[in-house]
């Protein structure tokens, strides 16, 4: 299958909080996995550039517009590295490539009379002909399938209203030029152009791949998610779309993974009254895959959610250490003392093998319908037995006794950890080839594995308990930072 998952494009007027990350962070999810499948996957993002968001901060900073998109594209490229995000490319509006395709699909459109001439408030503009897609809007939201409920509510709102034409462009000098004479004293709207980035980025990247980029968007076996928030939800369903059918892509397969807000100590996230957590923090002085793993167990699928300093360090050290950290440790450390550094012999259960697959497909299910906070509780409910059956098997004890069953319970519990790296390798990357490399693992893919021969390696997984009273400390840092 050809997947193309789009994140939304932070605008260039400011650094990243962890708010608009649990936003985002599906996006990465979504690639990790698909890969996994085997799927061919082109997960794109970018910065948003041109506007008055970006001018304004500009302004602010007393730099040039290009200074301000300079800077910020590559803090936002440096934060999402750090924080694990696999991009298969991150553009920027602002580059030539993005700027002459956004032209190309201008004169296209206009050309196909679906951008036409008007003389608005003694200045004449370009206005896209939004009306004349209502059908085709229509048609796709229709036929939809794993549409979160605010995307289809908002996007029926649209519909039932009727879809108005919007001005194409603006009395503006900073932005992409418009193709056509008499405009020169004017720049294309960024609300469409930006939204073309997810085109003119996959092109981008496929033309380095030499595949057909059409294919992608509109073949028989394609898929495309848009990953964004609630307020991104109108360019999603209803202005992009339009676009896709006015440039011949009538029917893309769409998903729409779009968030509701997250909250920070029950309050929402201000950059303006600074009750941020920024992700240059979190990444310099947290383990990343923890915080990965507490947002999308607390991720804002269907309603806002609240980012808590007294959860987060409770799931930290119940569910990431004294649960999965404690059991990965405890079967190798096991099998490395009873039976050497080789992995046992032995036979693999057919009532686990069974269980593992069902859940290969649950969680996968889950995953493309963006149900990820289902999917990790389903993960870590298997991790939990596991744990709680090692201990229960009183193994240790039992080693001299009776070597034969031990070492094939030892064997099972070598294939539950392995199989366990490639659940929560789309959640926790960095963790699972921690685990993968114990057991020589080279690479994770989304199918039962057996793990037969092979030298067992110590684990160390990187997830530390954190102290409770931390907390306390984060909260108060979070005030007086706001004073």
């Amino acid at each position: 299958m050809n997947i193309i998952i789009g994140n939304a494009w932070p605008y260039a007027n400011g650094p990243l909080h962890l708010g608009r990350i649990a936003v985002w962070l599906p996006g990465d999810i979504l690639a990790r996995y698909h890969r996994m499948m085997g799927d061919n996957v082109v997960f794109v993002s970018g910065t948003d550039c041109h506007g008055t968001p970006v001018t304004n901060r500009a302004e602010e900073e007393g730099i040039t517009p290009l200074k301000a998109v300079e800077k910020y594209h590559n803090e936002f490229q440096e934060c999402f590295k750090s924080l694990g995000f696999s991009f298969d490319i991150f553009e920027k509006t602002h580059s030539e490539y993005h700027q002459e395709k956004v032209k190309e699909f201008i004169l296209d459109l206009y050309k196909k009379g679906y951008i036409y001439e008007e003389v608005a408030e003694g200045s004449k503009h370009l206005f896209f002909a939004l009306s004349k897609f209502e059908n085709d809007i229509r048609h796709i939201f229709d036929n939809q399938d794993g549409w979160r409920e605010n995307a289809q509510k908002i996007l029926k709102r649209y519909l039932d209203e009727g879809l108005r034409d919007r001005a194409v462009t603006r009395d503006f000098d900073w932005g992409v030029d418009v193709p056509l004479a008499g405009y020169e004293d004017k720049k294309i709207y960024v609300w469409i152009e930006a939204v073309m980035g997810y085109l003119t980025a996959s092109m981008k990247c496929l033309s380095e791949r030499n595949e057909d980029w059409r294919e992608y968007w509109s073949g028989d076996d394609s898929r495309v998610y848009f990953v964004h928030g609630k307020d991104n939800i109108p360019f999603h369903t209803v202005i992009f779309p339009a676009i896709l059918c006015g440039i011949g892509i009538k029917e893309p397969n769409l998903r729409m993974i779009s968030s509701e807000h997250l909250k920070l100590e029950g309050k929402p996230f201000s950059a303006v009254k600074n009750w941020a957590l920024w992700a240059d923090y979190i990444t310099k002085n947290y383990n990343v895959d923890s915080f990965r793993y507490y947002i999308m167990l607390n991720s804002p699928e269907n309603k806002d959610t609240d980012f808590s300093w007294r959860e987060y360090i409770n799931v930290n050290n119940t569910d990431l250490v004294s649960t999965l950290s404690n059991y990965v440790q405890k079967v190798i450390r096991f099998s490395r003392k009873n039976y050497g550094p080789k992995i046992p012999n032995g036979k693999i259960e057919e009532n686990l093998k069974n269980e593992i697959l069902d859940l290969y497909f649950s969680v996968g299910d889950d995953i493309e319908e963006g149900n990820f906070n289902n999917a990790l509780n389903n993960i870590m409910d298997f991790c939990r037995k596991a744990n709680k059956d090692f201990q229960e098997n009183l193994l240790w004890e039992m080693a001299e006794k009776n070597p034969s069953y031990c070492k094939n319970k030892t064997y099972n519990n070598i294939q539950i950890v392995a199989n366990i790296a490639n659940l929560l390798e789309p959640f926790m990357p960095n963790i699972c080839e921690n685990i993968r490399n114990g057991l020589n693992i080279n690479e994770p893919i989304w199918s039962f594995v057996e793990k037969k021969a092979g030298i067992l390696k110590e684990v160390d997984s990187e997830l530390k308990k954190i102290d409770k009273r931390r907390a306390i400390d984060e909260v108060l840092r979070l005030k007086e930072k706001r004073n």
